[in-house]
């Protein structure tokens, strides 16, 4: 089926290995339609936040069990970002009281920086986040370390991989 890609390196989110070059704007590229498959591409330079699909009836169920995975696709300058909001679905009281999250990303330089944009909330709403993947991410392979600090300078390892099989 052809479909229409902007400029820019597509990937695709059934598993973050395909990737989809865009060229110009008259270029339509085909891609295979499966009967058991939406085709869902995150765009260059962006991110996007998503949660396992379980069994879950409620959205209390999701907010105690499900925990956040992030998939970050930069563009060809190295660069992603997007923001996350999380609430617990119940009413917009929660609008008004402040008391969910929500959170700014921003991916440069080998660097991911997190800004919270509702400095109000004194609760956690979800489970946090559990697994963070960078899409399209062969230069960064040889990577040894990686680490999160917090506004308050304490420093923790994370445990990484590269996936050469998904260049992510």
């Amino acid at each position: 089926m052809p479909a229409y890609f902007p400029t820019g390196d597509w990937v695709s989110m059934k598993d973050h290995s395909k990737i989809i070059n865009g060229q110009n704007k008259d270029e339509m590229i085909d891609i295979p339609m499966g009967t058991d498959t939406v085709n869902v591409w995150l765009r260059p330079g962006h991110m996007v936040a998503h949660q396992p699909q379980n069994n879950y009836n409620t959205t209390d169920d999701v907010l105690a069990s499900a925990e956040t995975n992030l998939v970050f696709n930069r563009d060809s300058d190295g660069h992603a970002g997007g923001k996350l909001f999380i609430d617990q679905g119940i009413s917009l009281s929660e609008i008004n009281d402040k008391t969910y999250e929500y959170y700014q990303f921003h991916l440069s330089a080998g660097s991911l920086k997190k800004w919270v944009m509702n400095t109000e909330a004194t609760a956690q709403v979800g489970k946090g986040v559990k697994s963070i993947v960078i899409t399209n991410a062969d230069d960064l392979k040889s990577v040894d370390f990686a680490c999160w600090v917090t506004t308050a300078g304490d420093v923790a390892n994370i445990d990484f991989a590269y996936d050469a099989a998904k260049h992510t």
